[in-house]
C-alpha cells in the first residue's frame, strides 16, 4: 500500500476509475455540505425572527408609551430602549425547557428523515443547484442579521451619548431614535 492507496487503486486511477470507496465520500460530499448549509440557514432564519421580534416588541412599547404623560413616557422610552438592547445581547437559554428541547429533537428528526427522502429522489447536479440557492439564503439572511443588530447597536450608541443632554431635548432625541429604528426601510 502506497500512503493510503492501495496497488488496486492505483491500477484503477490509471484506467480513469474511480474505486468505490471514493466515490462514496464524494458522493455524499455534496449531501453532506446541503446538510451544513441547511441547518445553517435554519440557525440563520431563528436569529432574524428573533431580532425582529425584538424590533416589533419595541414598536409595540413606543406605541403604547405615546398615551403616557410626557414626564411617564421620558422615562417609558428610556426603559424601553434599554429593554430593547437588553433583549439583543441575551441569548435565550434553550437547554431550561424539557418539553421544548424534546419538541425540537422531534422537529430535527422530521427534517433529517425528510431531507433523506429528498436526497434519494435528487441527482448530485440537482443537490449541487440546491447548494448554491442555499448559500445565497445564508449570505441573505446574514446581511439581514446584520443589518437588524447595527441599528439597535446604534439605537445603543445614541442612547449613551444622548445622555449628556438636557432632558426635554433628550426626550425629543430619544421618540427620534426609536422611530429611526421603528421606521428603517431596511428592517
Amino acid at each position: 500500500m502506497i500512503g493510503h492507496l492501495s496497488i488496486l487503486d492505483i491500477k484503477y486511477q490509471d484506467k480513469g476509475i474511480v474505486p468505490c470507496s471514493n466515490r462514496v465520500a464524494t458522493k455524499n460530499d455534496p449531501r453532506q455540505l446541503n446538510e451544513h448549509l441547511s441547518a445553517e440557514a435554519e440557525t440563520l432564519q431563528k436569529e432574524y425572527k428573533r431580532l425582529k421580534q425584538i424590533v416589533e416588541h419595541l414598536a409595540n412599547e413606543y406605541e403604547h408609551s405615546k398615551e403616557l404623560d410626557p414626564f411617564r413616557r421620558y422615562r417609558e422610552l428610556k426603559g424601553l430602549v434599554k429593554r430593547c438592547v437588553l433583549h439583543l445581547h441575551i441569548k435565550v437559554d434553550e437547554s431550561s425547557d424539557d418539553l421544548q428541547n424534546s419538541k425540537e429533537f422531534s422537529h430535527n428528526l422530521e427534517v433529517a428523515k425528510n431531507r433523506e427522502g429528498k436526497y434519494s429522489a435528487m441527482t448530485k447536479e440537482e443537490i449541487t443547484n440546491e447548494n448554491r440557492v442555499l448559500r445565497g439564503q445564508i449570505r441573505d439572511l446574514k446581511r439581514d442579521c446584520a443589518i437588524v443588530r447595527d441599528c439597535i447597536l446604534q439605537l445603543e450608541r445614541n442612547y449613551n451619548s444622548s445622555k449628556q443632554l438636557s432632558p426635554i431635548h433628550r426626550y425629543r432625541i430619544m421618540k427620534l431614535m426609536v422611530k429611526k429604528v421603528i421606521h428603517d426601510r431596511l428592517l
